[in-house]
């Protein structure tokens, strides 16, 4: 199962806001709870006033703790994930904690960003701490607890017509790509598409692919059409970047700037990305409107 993910990006590839890898699959042998790991005279401990646990309410928040080595070291976010297929379980890095983007030397006080829980379950995961020169590892468990008033539709805007904030392609690129947005770092996947003034879903056959929410349905999604707009455009909503499982169906934009194109979708399922899938034309989105449902 996916899940939203956070560019880990530090010595070995880039760590971003919340904690997610977009490089080769890190290994970690040998790692295991407690205060203290020492391999060849290189320390790594991570102290929190004699707890070696992280426990955090729903609502979430900031906490900080100490962290004491000689060494240079990282910092990066695991959860275990079971695929419901196979029923097989792997570790997978999460959008829930923010930690600083660097890689740091000798000792320091961390403050990290856990993101409300608004699912239907408790949740855990490790900080996984690690210097890079010897791969020592330490883990500190996080448990974060839920809570049902909290559960409740979710209503998202994300603005395209700022690229600064995002540092998504502006030549045509197709991969993932995150949006910090209140705390969390949102994935989403191009299908041939860029920033320029505003998000171009280039051509037919290309799309923006909508972020996850564990325990959430997309239940609709607002387009708002550039103000550079001028000509008709064509789009739909799919549950595949082939455009063949429409779950909102196909509509001609209005031949104006500045206007919104809603989607009201069906047939969406839990845990799911969707996409919006350019017929023709090509699509200028200066942004959109995601609302899901618990």
């Amino acid at each position: 199962m996916k899940r939203n993910k956070l560019l880990f990006s530090a010595l070995l590839c880039g760590l971003a806001l919340l904690l997610t890898a977009g490089c080769e699959d890190f290994s970690y042998p040998g790692a295991r709870p407690g205060n203290y790991t020492t391999v060849a005279n290189k320390t790594l401990s991570v102290e929190l006033s004699g707890i070696d646990t992280l426990r955090m309410t729903a609502a979430g928040g900031d906490t900080t703790f100490n962290v004491r080595s000689n060494s240079f070291w990282s910092m990066k976010g695991l959860a275990k994930v079971t695929d419901e297929e196979t029923g097989a379980v792997s570790e997978e890095t999460i959008s829930w904690i923010n930690a600083p983007v660097k890689v740091f030397e000798g000792d320091g006080t961390i403050r990290v960003t856990v993101a409300p829980n608004m699912g239907k379950k408790p949740r855990q995961a490790d900080i996984l701490f690690y210097t890079a020169d010897t791969n020592v590892v330490q883990r500190l468990p996080v448990v974060q607890a839920n809570d049902p008033s909290l559960i409740k539709p979710i209503e998202l805007t994300f603005d395209f017509t700022d690229n600064s904030i995002m540092n998504w392609p502006t030549a045509k690129s197709t991969g993932e790509y995150f949006y910090p947005l209140n705390g969390v770092e949102y994935s989403f996947l191009l299908g041939v598409s860029n920033i320029g003034k505003y998000l171009v879903i280039a051509s037919a056959g290309s799309y923006l692919a909508t972020p996850i929410i564990e325990d959430y349905k997309l239940t609709r999604l607002t387009v708002h059409v550039s103000n550079n707009n001028k000509s008709a455009r064509h789009g739909q909503v799919t549950a595949d970047p082939a455009g063949t499982i429409i779950v909102g169906d196909y509509q001609q934009w209005p031949n104006k700037p500045s206007v919104d194109v809603v989607y009201d979708l069906h047939d969406t399922e839990y845990n799911a990305r969707y996409y919006l899938y350019c017929v023709k034309g090509g699509l200028p989105v200066a942004g959109v409107t995601l609302k899901y449902e618990p």
